[in-house]
């Protein structure tokens, strides 16, 4: 790890980047576990905002 960077590891990814069907709403619907590391004596903000209340037919992002 580089001095000042914030690294973040997702650990509900499979190797090919997909998120495994208990992670999304066809399954459990529970988030994936994330792994923060920051280097020592550093400190960085993280900031999650809540996703707004999807409209009927608002398109939010495109996925491959």
């Amino acid at each position: 790890m580089q001095d000042g960077k914030l690294e973040f590891e997702c650990v509900g990814l499979t190797n090919n980047g997909k998120f495994p069907l208990q992670h999304t709403g066809r399954g459990e619907d529970k988030s994936p576990e994330f792994n923060l590391k920051s280097s020592a004596g550093k400190r960085h903000l993280l900031k999650a905002i809540e996703p707004h209340i999807i409209q009927r037919g608002e398109i939010v992002g495109v996925f491959e």
